[in-house]
């Protein structure tokens, strides 16, 4: 099992699709310390912890005390760690202590369109400030990923953007969808979709022609499930629960301070039968996807999005059905032109 800790609430951000309604608490090295046992008392091999916020490196010395807490608190594990960040406090001593202690940074950047919905307190976008950082995260991680976020208003630049993202030297780049209810997501707008997924499956195609070979995760995600390898499963509460900055326990990230779904903390440990109970509603498949031909590759069981959308786990939101309709054609039409190249690896 990992965990996901909100590090802090506070971000020198103001990004406009942000789903963490600010306020000022912080995770304490007390708290970070119990969630660490926690994980070190179960009994599985393996153990990670991603940290989130807010800007999670305005709590650096908590970051870096945790790794190091963890390392020595369990060193028979198999520790992971991972970190997304805005990258304005990258700097060469973090890297340095990230690649020694394997922490993975990804940075949060929307290519192209960055300043339409990055920007600071005061309005002003943000990408000529992560150039540089951009550079210094590559010279120490080659494969960071780009963590990619696409709204309604940076649709029609989401090609562009994710192909400037692979121009600046990322090798892999993920892509979420704004996923608010207030997002506005219309009809037409998957049709706008499609088309930019259709470009960017003609660019990685051509460039996998020449020898490169970039990973744009959601279609790779999707092109296993077409070689019948398992979909990545929901597992609420049971592959990734997130720390409140309080210590209270949430099945995921979208769960955090929704009271009917703590599920212990990590002073007390989980609470098990409250945990089994939610996560055995999220696999009760919707009515409406009982007769898709999708069902077994698409993202339905995310209860996470779906309670985010719905307030249910179950209620599978038209978007995110719309989305994946557009999706996993577009991966499997690359994934196929590849495989008649010779040129898939997956």
């Amino acid at each position: 099992m990992n965990l996901t800790y909100h590090v802090t609430e506070c971000c020198q951000l103001a990004c406009k699709y942000c789903f963490v309604c600010g306020g000022g608490r912080k995770m304490t090295w007390q708290t970070a310390e119990a969630g660490v046992r926690l994980l070190a008392s179960l009994p599985d091999k393996t153990a990670g912890i991603a940290f989130f916020g807010g800007e999670p490196l305005l709590e650096r010395d908590l970051v870096e005390h945790t790794v190091r807490f963890a390392l020595a608190e369990a060193p028979d594990k198999r520790w992971s760690f991972n970190m997304t960040t805005n990258g304005l406090l990258l700097d060469e001593t973090f890297l340095h202590f990230a690649n020694e202690n394997g922490l993975r940074v990804a940075l949060s950047h929307d290519g192209a369109a960055h300043d339409e919905m990055r920007v600071d307190g005061q309005g002003r976008g943000t990408a000529g400030a992560l150039e540089k950082k951009i550079d210094l995260l590559l010279s120490h991680q080659p494969r960071a990923v780009a963590m990619c976020t696409v709204c309604v208003k940076t649709l029609p630049r989401l090609y562009e953007s994710l192909r400037w993202l692979f121009e600046r030297g990322f090798q892999r780049v993920n892509c979420a969808y704004d996923c608010r209810p207030e997002a506005g997501w219309e009809e037409a707008h998957f049709e706008e979709f499609a088309r930019q997924y259709g470009l960017l499956q003609d660019y990685l195609f051509q460039q996998a022609l020449q020898g490169k070979h970039l990973d744009f995760i959601p279609f790779t995600a999707k092109i296993r499930t077409h070689l019948c390898k398992p979909r990545d499963l929901c597992r609420l509460g049971k592959k990734q629960p997130s720390v409140a900055p309080d210590g209270k326990l949430y099945p995921c990230i979208q769960f955090v301070d929704a009271a009917d779904y703590a599920i212990g903390d990590v002073y007390a440990g989980i609470n098990r039968e409250r945990r089994e109970e939610i996560y055995l509603q999220s696999l009760q498949l919707a009515e409406e996807c009982a007769d898709c031909a999708y069902k077994e590759r698409c993202r339905h069981g995310c209860a996470c999005v779906n309670f985010q959308y719905s307030g249910s786990l179950r209620e599978v939101s038209p978007v995110q059905c719309a989305h994946e309709r557009v999706l996993i054609p577009a991966a499997d039409r690359l994934g196929e032109r590849l495989w008649e190249k010779g040129l898939l690896k997956i």
